[in-house]
C-alpha cells in the first residue's frame, strides 16, 4: 500500500512540475516529450 501511495504522489508531483521556458531553452525542454506550453502576455 506504501508503494501505491508514493508512486501515486510522484505522479502527481510530476504532473505540477512548472519550468520557465525561455528563448534559449524552449527547443531543448520540448524536445521528444509531450509538453503542455501556456502562453501569456502582462498587458
Amino acid at each position: 500500500m506504501k508503494k501505491i501511495l508514493l508512486i501515486m504522489f510522484f505522479c502527481i508531483v510530476q504532473i505540477f512540475a512548472f519550468e520557465e521556458l525561455t528563448v534559449d531553452n524552449f527547443d531543448t525542454k520540448i524536445k521528444n516529450q509531450n509538453v503542455i506550453v501556456e502562453f501569456y502576455a502582462s498587458w
